[in-house]
């Protein structure tokens, strides 16, 4: 009997029950069903009476509904994922505000002090938080993103982590963006102002085979061998260069360092002197 009474409990479950069964998470999501949660609390309202008891909260394109209580909080939890809208009611001032929201299937989505504007109809939360379990689906460290999908969400929602401002753990160890890989289980939870961008966030590293920072260490040991590499090939250049042998030869050849080179050949039987002393001894000949 008090087993039947469960299951009918769970069933409830699916039509917007705020009471949870099952295995919750530890961030209040069910990990490995997709139920989601999604908390906050009503800290105002404006345009409107000021009370924040009793108004309707729903999920818009399902049955998630429920209602705050006296102090403003509300929680829904049930299938749900991806990004949504959250609508605030109340009939008897005709109050309605909606916010967008992007929810990490299995994970929690929280507004934090929303207040309802009346005339607007917007519903205006203070700060938006989410915590989920996930996968890196791509790192650029270069440019401080790492990318990162619900693991009940393989091919859906992408949250987009600020590691600029991330603080990455694997148990007491601080790590760097670089010593993530694309496919490692993380814990997420971080701020959020527009829903999937998300700043300030606390990652932890879930065990993987080899330990974190080995992809730093073999990086390194790379760069040095290039390094040393580049050292030998540089002596080699210089122990070789062929210019140094011609630089020789050509100096051995030089024309320059022969001073009678620049004399022309049989120029001293050639002088113009001598001809003219001939043609004159010839003259006075002829004339005796």
């Amino acid at each position: 009997m008090n087993r039947r009474r469960t299951i009918f409990a769970c069933m409830l479950l699916a039509v917007g029950s705020v009471t949870a069964c099952g295995s919750v998470a530890s961030d209040g999501g069910q990990s490995g069903t997709g139920i989601s949660a999604i908390r906050g609390n009503v800290v105002a309202v404006t345009g409107g009476a000021p009370e924040i008891d009793n108004i309707r909260v729903s999920l818009t394109g399902t049955d998630l509904a429920t209602r705050t209580d006296g102090g403003g909080r509300f929680e829904l939890r049930g299938e749900a994922r991806g990004p949504g809208e959250l609508l605030f009611e109340r009939e008897r001032d005709g109050l309605l505000a909606r916010t967008d929201v992007v929810i990490p299937a299995g994970g929690v989505l929280e507004l934090e002090q929303i207040v309802l504007d009346l005339p607007s109809g917007e519903a205006r939360p203070k700060r938006r938080r989410v915590e989920f379990e996930g996968f890196v689906e791509a790192l650029d460290c270069a440019h401080g993103s790492i990318r990162v999908i619900p693991k009940e969400e393989e091919d859906g929602t992408v949250f987009v982590v600020d590691a600029m401002s991330a603080t990455i753990r694997a148990d007491d160890q601080l790590l760097a963006c670089s010593d993530l890989r694309v496919g490692d289980r993380l814990q997420v939870r971080g701020e959020s102002s527009d829903g999937s961008t998300l700043v300030n966030a606390q990652i932890k590293l879930e065990d993987r085979e080899d330990p974190p920072g080995n992809n730093r260490d073999d990086d390194e040991e790379d760069d040095a061998a290039d390094d040393h590499e580049g050292d030998n090939g540089s002596e080699e250049h210089e122990s070789d260069d062929p210019g140094d042998d011609q630089s020789e030869d050509h100096e051995s050849d030089d024309p320059a360092d022969d001073p009678e080179g620049d004399q022309p050949s049989g120029g001293e039987d050639d002088d113009p002197g001598e001809d003219d002393s001939n043609d004159d001894a010839a003259n006075e000949g002829a004339e005796s």
